[in-house]
């Protein structure tokens, strides 16, 4: 019933997709300093598994594809002006997320402090 992919007018295919879906919430582009082996990466929060995945995009096609556990669903991530990922969850936490201390941002993630936000 439904044309195939191909032959819809002004669809593109996309880069990459999981199936069934993750849920994503949110995405950003990794620019600022903290992660420098990590700039133009894409942190992907997700709802349904409670995970932060990395993917490497580069020349149109995933490269690379890593998760690291959050272990609560993630409403939304934001780049911090440290360079720091911060992660709001349905749990009312705001998590940030930097390099360890004495990697210089070569590692992916580390967790960092969690601090809980006040319910309103």
């Amino acid at each position: 019933m439904n044309k195939p992919e191909a032959e819809q007018k002004g669809y593109e295919a996309p880069v990459f997709a999981w199936v069934p879906s993750i849920a994503v919430s949110n995405l950003v582009g990794v620019e600022r300093g903290a992660f420098p082996q990590r700039q133009g990466d894409l942190p992907i929060a997700t709802l349904k598994d409670g995970t932060l995945f990395r993917a490497r995009v580069r020349n149109g096609q995933v490269k690379y594809l890593g998760a690291v556990p959050i272990g609560s669903r993630i409403r939304d991530i934001i780049e911090g002006h440290d360079g720091s990922l911060l992660l709001w969850t349905d749990d009312q936490l705001l998590i940030s997320l930097r390099p360890r201390e004495s990697s210089k941002g070569e590692a992916f993630l580390t967790k960092g402090a969690v601090a809980a936000i006040s319910r309103s």
